[in-house]
């Protein structure tokens, strides 16, 4: 049964759990202070197993749909308006609204979308290749928690998370021979032409 959106966030329990969600951090990578999100495992934070916490940054929506329309929209050259904003087809807009859909339906493997507001930013991306770690006593002091995930969704995150960066890379099949075995399978359920 469907459920809204808003179900997903809680207003943060006295202790630190997995799902907390951080004002800021610094992340050396971007070299700027994010809003992030906890993965440590919660029994590892609630029985203080581990010294440091991993934490992912989470960036405003429209930094992440920016980056990867520009980058679907980089052969099209479309035309833009005097803001900035692209002109497109039909079928190009409905292209960029699928990669959107892709994005809040989590079928994007780097990126994890969350119903979190803050800052005006009506959602962030966690973006699973940004991540720092903070020692959890730093981490109880100086960071401010301003929501949690609730229970599926503090798990999915976590999970998407040891899927991305567990990941084995190997190398691209042919794509002329991958083309006759796409074929040959096809030919189970559609008849020739």
């Amino acid at each position: 049964m469907p459920v809204k959106i808003s179900d997903a966030l809680r207003s943060p329990s006295e202790s630190w759990n997995q799902g907390d969600v951080v004002r800021s951090i610094f992340f050396y990578s971007e070299d700027e202070e994010l809003p992030a999100i906890l993965l440590t495992p919660a029994c590892d934070v609630a029985q203080d197993k581990v010294d440091n916490w991993t934490f992912v940054a989470l960036f405003p929506e429209r930094a992440v749909v920016t980056q990867f329309s520009e980058a679907l929209m980089a052969d099209w050259g479309p035309r833009r308006t005097a803001d900035g904003k692209a002109i497109l087809t039909q079928k190009q807009k409905s292209s960029i609204q699928n990669r959107i859909r892709e994005l809040v339906g989590q079928r994007m493997p780097r990126f994890h979308w969350l119903p979190v507001g803050i800052d005006g930013s009506e959602s962030h991306v966690a973006d699973f290749t940004c991540v720092t770690s903070l020692s959890a006593e730093e981490a109880r002091v100086n960071l401010v928690r301003i929501c949690s995930l609730n229970s599926s969704w503090r798990e999915q995150i976590a999970a998407r998370y040891a899927a991305y960066m567990g990941r084995v890379g190997t190398e691209d099949f042919d794509a002329a021979e991958l083309d006759s075995h796409i074929e040959r399978m096809a030919a189970f359920v559609v008849a020739p032409d």
